[in-house]
């Protein structure tokens, strides 16, 4: 069973629209568990792996573009990842990485809730990525007559004997749709959607890009019925909580989640992180990039105490630097926009994080523990003075739970400053 505070994330890039933080948390608390669960912006796959290592994390879900390149990352697949050659959820045990796929229970999950019958029925799949192979596989293991569409041929054939489904190339798309009785849509989101037309009426389709894919409009205007595609992702969640914290996972609650609206996200941009993470140049590039005010929040309690942060520290210790931290943060208004730069210490605190968090995105910038110490060095920073390797190692380990807690987003700041304020605003961009 993982630590009864255990880390948790899915990892793709984007990932700001993932709901899956929702999911969990609402099954943790369903639960009574202390476990945290955040996003991790990544899109390569070594690095990917080194991140889930890197952020402690127990296990974590795996989106676009992941899939496929992290089946031949992991210590071993499992279930239909093996046949697959693609993992939607990883499973950390005894430092070992486990790939799973879990894509199949979400595509019969959502059919199945939504009274399809599959046996016989004609299906045609878009898409022969990693999750076009799992709808294919869960539609031909219920009886369903599958086509496999790809813009690659060869890509496409290959998928398709791996699951024993027919191909085509998605270029004859029109042609295969028009007989189609149910269609899962499995396509980049950037990908152009079918016409309408081409979708015959009496169709059924089930969209992978959730809420309101492409594919999903088109198929409203056409006038097909709808699955919507958070039932796939609300049926394979379920499947893979099992797989993670081994017990079953709460339905009704996570259902729920799902079901209220997302919440709006307020006008700060927070960074948080160890020391020498680089929250503060980074706060004052994407202040500039956003065109908005920049605040320091070590800065700030300087300036409202009228002295440096290593004075406070030797005149009032850690707990009476923290209640000025408090108040700095509490002082800052919630309707203002601002990039805000938060000291290594501050989401220690719950009513901190809770602030943050009613702020607007909170950002965990992560670096290992060598790159932190090597970018802030000793002097200027009480906390790190005079502590031995181990006692730094122990410190770094103890906030990294506090991070996730706080975070909406988890983002590698091992590279230049530039471009993390580059992937960083991305994100957000691509987010709305």
């Amino acid at each position: 069973m993982p630590e009864r505070a255990a880390r948790f994330a899915v990892l793709g890039d984007p990932i700001l629209h993932s709901r899956s933080p929702e999911l969990y948390r609402a099954a943790f608390a369903a639960r009574g568990r202390a476990d945290a669960y955040t996003r991790v912006l990544c899109g390569q796959a070594g690095r990917a792996v080194e991140l889930v290592r890197g952020l402690g994390l127990s296990g974590a879900n795996v989106t676009s573009p992941l899939k496929e390149a992290l089946a031949g990352r992991v210590d071993r697949l499992e279930g239909a990842a093996a046949r697959l050659g693609a993992v939607n959820t990883l499973v950390v045990r005894a430092g070992r990485l486990i790939g799973h796929d879990t894509d199949p229970d979400g595509v019969r999950g959502a059919l199945r809730e939504a009274g399809v019958a599959l046996p016989g029925r004609r299906a045609v799949v878009l898409g022969a990525g990693g999750a076009g192979l799992s709808a294919a596989l869960a539609l031909v293991e219920a009886g369903a007559r599958v086509t496999l569409l790809s813009r690659t041929p060869g890509r496409a054939a290959a998928a398709a004997a791996r699951v024993g489904a027919a191909h085509a190339p998605l270029a004859d798309a029109r042609a295969q749709l028009a007989g189609a009785e149910l269609v899962v849509g499995c396509l980049p989101r950037t990908a152009a959607a079918p016409e309408p037309g081409w979708l015959a009426p009496t169709a059924t389709v089930l969209d992978a890009n959730y809420p309101d894919g492409a594919l999903e409009r088109a198929a409203r205007a056409r006038g097909c019925r709808v699955v919507p595609g958070l039932g796939w992702l609300l049926h394979q969640a379920a499947a893979a909580h099992a797989l993670l914290l081994e017990e079953p996972a709460p339905l009704q609650e996570m259902r729920a989640a799902l079901a209220a609206p997302a919440a709006a996200r307020g006008p700060w941009l927070s960074l948080v992180g160890f020391m020498g993470a680089g929250k503060s140049s980074l706060a004052a590039l994407l202040a500039e990039r956003l065109g908005c005010a920049c605040v320091d929040l070590d800065r700030d309690i300087e300036a409202r105490a009228g002295r440096s942060i290593p004075r406070l520290f030797a005149e009032q210790g850690e707990p009476g630097f923290r209640a000025l931290e408090r108040a700095a943060l509490a002082a800052l208004p919630l309707d203002r926009r601002l990039v805000l730069a938060c000291g290594g210490g501050a989401p220690l605190d719950e009513g901190n994080r809770a602030r943050l968090r009613a702020g607007g995105p909170v950002v965990w910038l992560w670096t290992s523990l060598a790159t932190a110490l090597g970018r802030a060095g000793a002097g200027g920073r009480p906390l790190l003075e005079g502590r031995s390797p181990a006692e730094l190692e122990a410190l770094y380990a103890a906030r990294l739970a506090a991070y996730a807690r706080a975070a909406e987003l988890v983002v590698d700041a091992e590279p230049a400053a530039g471009l993390v304020a580059e992937r960083i605003a991305d994100a957000l961009g691509a987010a709305g």
